[in-house]
């Protein structure tokens, strides 16, 4: 078998990116740590019928589980990567756990498991996750995946900053918030960041299908300058000229999930396709909205707003010079 990358220790907290566990029919299950590409650590026999989590810890790998293993907090999920034809279906509780999180097929709960041939898996969660991280949708851990980035900027706010008081300067960007937040929840999106005068949204995060964020972009995208223009009619006495925005959509891999300090973490993704939705927002000077290229495989349903034209979107990364659409 391929050998893995030994553990990882981050501030304390270890990270185990995958494991092996080797089943010998004579004396049951043999578990295989990560272990140094170099220095090969050889598996050592363990109780027949023990589940994942009693083998991890039997051999010194900490392992999450704030309920004990009695499949009620899902901390001790894991992602099967190889021999998952070989685990039995998931009984009652785990299968209850597991749809409370919305968990895919290939993830179970380390206590719950018992491997009876050739297993690999990968903690979801590390060592040292609290009950709170329990509730942690499935898939939120981090992962690679298609997603839809979509980017939104006011223009203009220096000068409106400039031009009125602080307290009505707050108030506009909260209305302003309030409306692009609200078009993104009504057409699936999912605010990520606030980023001063605008912010980043995440389409298709909870869709079946990563092909519809695309789709839900340029509908949010539409009620976005819809509610942009109720807002201008809505606050004309309050505003030294009207509301204008650009908005940039990239449609790539890139690594998702929650992010930030253990009492404040959002949903977020990093990679090179969140540098390129930037760089297309940040094109937006003469016309409102920019969407770069869809691979071929992911299109369908895709409305349009306007006759679209190709110019590119320099920058470094591997979408450099990506073709990019105008569509308003």
């Amino acid at each position: 078998m391929t050998q893995l990358p030994p553990a990882q220790v981050v501030r304390g907290e270890t990270y185990v990116r995958a494991m092996q566990l080797r089943y010998d029919s004579a004396v049951g299950p043999r578990c295989l740590a990560p272990c140094n590409p170099i220095e090969h650590r050889a598996a050592e026999p363990i109780a027949p019928g023990a589940t994942v989590l009693e083998t991890l810890r039997q051999h010194g790998i900490p392992h999450a589980s704030v309920c004990g293993g009695r499949a009620r907090c899902t901390t001790c999920r894991i992602k099967v990567n190889q021999g998952r034809e070989n685990v039995h279906k998931p009984q009652k509780l785990e299968a209850e756990a597991l749809g409370r999180i919305g968990a895919t097929p290939e993830t179970r709960l380390a206590c719950q498991v018992r491997p009876t041939a050739d297993l690999s898996v990968t903690p979801l969660l590390p060592a040292g996750a609290s009950a709170a991280d329990g509730g942690i949708r499935a898939g939120l851990e981090g992962i690679e995946r298609p997603i839809t980035i979509l980017f939104v900027d006011l223009r203009g706010s220096t000068a409106l900053a400039e031009a009125k008081f602080p307290y009505d300067v707050l108030f506009i960007f909260n209305r302003f918030f309030d409306e692009m937040t609200h078009a993104l929840n009504a057409t699936g999106g999912e605010c990520s960041q606030f980023l001063g005068d605008g912010l980043m949204a995440l389409c298709g995060l909870h869709a079946k299908d990563p092909a519809s964020g695309p789709s839900q972009a340029l509908r949010g995208a539409r009620a976005m300058l819809a509610r942009v223009e109720q807002l201008n009619r809505s606050l004309s006495m309050e505003l030294p000229c009207p509301m204008r925005i650009g908005i940039g959509i990239h449609f790539s891999e890139a690594i998702v999930g929650l992010m930030g300090p253990s009492r404040w973490k959002t949903i977020g993704a990093v990679g090179d396709a969140v540098n390129t939705g930037a760089r297309l927002e940040k094109l937006t000077k003469e016309t409102q909205l920019l969407r770069g290229h869809i691979p071929r495989s992911y299109r369908s349903g895709r409305p349009r707003l306007s006759r679209p034209y190709f110019t590119r979107a320099a920058g470094a990364g591997t979408h450099a010079h990506s073709p990019v659409l105008r569509l308003a």
